[in-house]
């Protein structure tokens, strides 16, 4: 069972948000937890030199409050992988903060191996580092933490994985290395939800059966304001990363299996920086996270 809420308030078919920042609230049973475990999502931050970060610190007191068991991020967590040791540093004591309150687990975006989404470049091996080097912070590369009776897996591709839009052959060598055990909730983390959110693709990898959850971002809810999401159906947007137009899966929860549920999470950033004057759209999309809480089936 999933259960959808928000903290959005709804007044006379008018929107108040709390403090300018939105959660999207999902409940889903399982019967492999013996008790309930609290994850608060973030995706697609695409922090930037000099990205005014007190939105975030704001949140991050409401962080210490909910005492989530899990902070996930999945991917975009820069805007630029050249971007230099130095212009890091304030995202570096952010995440730092943030690896206080509990354990954090993240995966790489294309953004964090893209310059401008097109060209590709070099991973910034200084980034990556700054990642690996934060305590209680486990970057998940193709590989897997477990803890307690959660396993997580986060995928990780090339930069031409995304410049040529995501080929399945590509996604389809990736995914079918993944192994989960028995036993524990399965959680895959994957960057875009185009290509593993697609049931006839899910189920033509054997190996992805014992899947329980699947996490995405990416695709920036479809650029849909906040307001008119409860009033379009379904899981399509306007428009995708990679300007794409109507991504088929974009936003909300899809249940890819009879076992396996997919979230796809909005983005902290709708707008990036490298989207120039168009970045100032973003006082219409206020950020939004998801906090999820998996609770035994009875």
């Amino acid at each position: 069972m999933v259960e959808e809420l928000t903290t959005v308030q709804t007044v006379k078919n008018k929107l108040i948000y709390k403090e300018g920042f939105m959660s999207k609230i999902y409940k889903i049973e399982n019967n492999k937890l013996l008790s309930t475990k609290t994850f608060i999502i973030y995706s697609d931050i695409h922090y930037y030199k000099n990205m005014n970060l007190n939105y975030l610190y704001k949140e991050l007191s409401k962080l210490t409050t909910d005492s989530p068991n899990y902070i996930l991020l999945l991917g975009d967590l820069i805007d630029d992988p050249n971007i230099s040791s130095k212009e890091l540093t304030p995202l570096r004591d952010y995440l730092l903060k943030l690896s206080k309150i509990t354990k954090i687990i993240t995966i790489l975006g294309n953004h964090d191996i893209l310059t401008n989404y097109k060209n590709i470049s070099n991973e910034n091996s200084k980034y990556l580092n700054m990642l690996r080097n934060i305590p209680n912070l486990h970057l998940l590369e193709n590989t897997s933490y477990q803890d307690n009776q959660i396993y997580f897996y986060g995928t990780k591709y090339q930069g031409t994985y995304y410049k040529h839009k995501e080929p399945l052959p590509i996604w389809l060598s990736t995914v079918k290395n993944i192994t989960f055990p028995d036993d524990t909730l399965n959680i895959i983390l994957e960057h875009s939800p185009n290509n593993i959110f697609n049931p006839h693709n899910f189920t033509s990898i054997p190996s992805l059966k014992k899947t329980d959850i699947v996490l995405s971002g990416h695709n920036h809810f479809g650029c849909i304001p906040s307001y008119l999401d409860p009033i379009i159906p379904g899981n399509i947007g306007l428009i995708g990363a990679g300007n794409n137009l109507f991504p088929k899966y974009s936003r909300g929860k899809i249940q890819i299996t009879p076992n396996t549920t997919g979230i796809i999470c909005p983005p902290i950033t709708t707008f990036s920086n490298e989207k120039g004057i168009f970045k100032l759209a973003n006082i219409f999309y206020p950020p939004q996270n998801i906090k999820l809480k998996i609770l035994r089936k009875k």
